[in-house]
């Protein structure tokens, strides 16, 4: 049986039945101005609006780190397990201890010019090989700080080698480099450098590598 009670909607059987215009007065009761605008409500909405903006920021922006650093693009400022750093401390970028002075026959020195010198190089490496050093390549290289006197070079397996040729160039200091490989040592000079030490000056003592 189908009837109405009061202004609510039509009952069939006890069950309520919505008309098109009960509907439309659900509607308007949604959008009354009163609700919209309600203060509490906006402000409601606007945090969730912000949260939501907020979170999809955050998944942007890890995605984006996660592309960089499989990509190679980006490195972690921490070490990553498995990797060198992780598995063994670096060592010293000054080694540490007394080196050996060395036969200079047994030691080649590839000689760079980074002044505005012309022919530095040459008249330097000429003047080694005078000592017995071996002569290796020559160049024009940069040093980091122009008022220096020299640089000197070496892998770890030629820490030996490095003293023997810092102590031919008073006031040089040696820097390592672990890509360099045997006992070749790389000699830079720099704008302050004069002459080499005389042969009678050079200690041949053991000692320690003069490091910056």
């Amino acid at each position: 049986m189908r009837r109405r009670t009061g202004e609510g909607p039509l009952e069939w059987d006890g069950r309520k039945v919505y008309t098109g215009e009960d509907l439309e007065q659900l509607t308007d009761a949604v959008d009354d101005p009163e609700h919209v605008e309600n203060p509490e409500h906006y402000r409601r909405r606007l945090r969730h609006g912000i949260a939501l903006v907020l979170v999809l920021l955050l998944v942007i922006a890890m995605a984006v780190a996660g592309y960089l650093v499989l990509t190679k693009r980006l490195d972690l400022p921490w070490p990553q397990p498995g990797s060198d750093a992780a598995a063994a401390p670096s060592e010293p970028a000054c080694p540490p201890g007394e080196r050996q002075y060395l036969d200079p026959v047994g030691v080649t020195v590839d000689v760079y010019n980074a002044t505005g010198r012309p022919g530095l190089a040459e008249g330097t490496q000429s003047q080694l090989v005078d000592r017995g050093f071996r002569p290796g390549a020559l160049g024009n290289d940069s040093l980091p700080s122009r008022g220096m006197v020299g640089l000197v070079v070496s892998g770890p397996e030629g820490y030996d080698a490095a003293l023997t040729v810092q102590r031919q160039i008073p006031g040089a200091v040696y820097e390592r480099d672990d890509d360099m490989q045997g006992v070749t040592v790389r000699l830079v000079l720099g704008e302050s450098f004069q002459e080499l030490q005389p042969p009678a000056e050079v200690s041949t003592a053991p000692g320690p590598l003069v490091c910056q």
